[in-house]
């Protein structure tokens, strides 16, 4: 198996030393290369390996928030039942590192905000 590719956005917005400026433009130049078709967000996962496994909180905290602000920005990218589990399967996961838990948590939101979004017992969103 390939090792992922790491994506550029990722690594400028988790620079510790990123302004905000330059974590909202990687922000929309990742959001519009996936509504280009790369990366998907299994391929964006798997290329924020480094960033969610650093050894630094902030660094993980906002690789985090990068995705939950992907999910934000661009719900139509998780309109398969397949990316809708691989995101619920990843922010799970982030809810177990305490300093990530608040980003996984706003992703999640951003989550069962979509339009059209399917939750058991949940009405969707209009």
């Amino acid at each position: 198996m390939a090792a992922p590719m790491p994506v550029p956005e990722v690594q400028a917005y988790t620079a510790p030393n990123s302004s905000e400026e330059e974590q909202q433009a990687s922000l929309d130049t990742l959001v519009s290369r996936m509504r280009a078709g790369t990366p998907s967000p299994r391929d964006l996962i798997a290329g924020m390996a480094a960033q969610l496994t650093s050894e630094d909180d902030r660094v993980r905290t906002r690789g985090c928030m990068l995705f939950a602000q992907v999910l934000a920005a661009a719900p139509e990218l998780f309109a398969a039942d397949s990316d809708v589990q691989t995101a619920a399967d990843f922010l799970s996961a982030r809810l177990a590192d305490r300093v990530s838990a608040r980003a996984a948590l706003t992703g999640c939101l951003a989550l069962l905000q979509r339009k059209g979004a399917r939750v058991a017992g949940v009405p969707a969103a209009n």
